[in-house]
């Protein structure tokens, strides 16, 4: 499946809600089609604070609502001041949280072993 940013912009506001209590405030989300990272939550550097999904990898819908809670872990992490907590025990008390309240498992990284890459013609990339 490839998601649409509307579907992606969706997913963000009910995770703001249901997990963040509406915490979190709208960042950019973009996509990208890197093989190396399935998600990225970026900040500084003038580039503003957001978070890119890459549609390399063909994926469930389930793996992309997965990815995208992994970053807006780490969104509330840096919103708490906790800038360089990466993957460490505030994350993963976060992390923990959010699979409880989901039913996602929320993990420091998948496993792409054996994954295909997305075929067919690739979206335009915002």
């Amino acid at each position: 499946m490839t998601p649409t940013l509307t579907q992606v912009t969706e997913w963000f506001a009910e995770f703001n809600r249901s997990v963040f209590n509406e915490q979190l405030p709208s960042v950019r989300i973009r996509f990208n089609n890197t093989r190396c990272q399935l998600g990225q939550f970026y900040w500084g550097n003038g580039r503003g604070i957001g978070i890119k999904i890459s549609l390399y990898w063909d994926r469930t819908e389930e793996q992309f609502r997965r990815c995208l809670l992994h970053e807006m872990c780490h969104l509330y992490c840096y919103n708490r001041g906790w800038i360089r907590e990466h993957h460490g025990k505030k994350w993963r008390a976060v992390a923990a949280y959010a699979s409880r309240i989901t039913g996602l498992e929320i993990s420091r990284c998948e496993e792409i072993t054996g994954w295909k890459a997305a075929s067919g013609e690739r979206p335009a990339l915002r």
